[in-house]
């Protein structure tokens, strides 16, 4: 009698123990889903890190406002203010951190974006 009932008592035990370990195996697996997605993410600033640390160096920054603006006037007269002179001319290209106009004149100027305080 005895012997049933330590028999009973360890298979409830071991129905318990399968029951935590199966938990525990679906917990392990979120958090591995967690520990991937936190990987992306610090994949992703790192990436911004260095694009901005490349800006800083060169002097050239990015301006996806500005460059919209540019490449839905290439062809057309824009007149571009920077801290040190007013341009106008024709835009003839858009970079991802740079605008080239044609002047009036004819001179072909690169301005960075990096210079323009604006644009019309």
């Amino acid at each position: 009698m005895c012997f049933h009932w330590i028999r009973k008592h360890i298979n409830a035990e071991i129905r318990h123990l399968v029951h935590e370990i199966q938990r525990l195996d679906l917990e392990i697996h979120q958090i591995e889903g967690q520990i991937v997605t936190l990987q992306a993410q610090v994949q992703h600033q790192q990436e911004q890190i260095d694009q901005l640390q490349e800006q800083v160096s060169t002097g050239l920054t990015t301006n996806p406002e500005l460059y919209d603006y540019f490449v839905h006037k290439i062809g057309q007269e824009v007149r571009v203010d920077t801290t040190s002179v007013i341009l106008t001319g024709i835009v003839l290209t858009v970079a991802v951190d740079a605008v080239e106009l044609r002047e009036s004149g004819g001179d072909i100027v690169i301005i960075p974006f990096a210079k323009i305080s604006s644009a019309q």
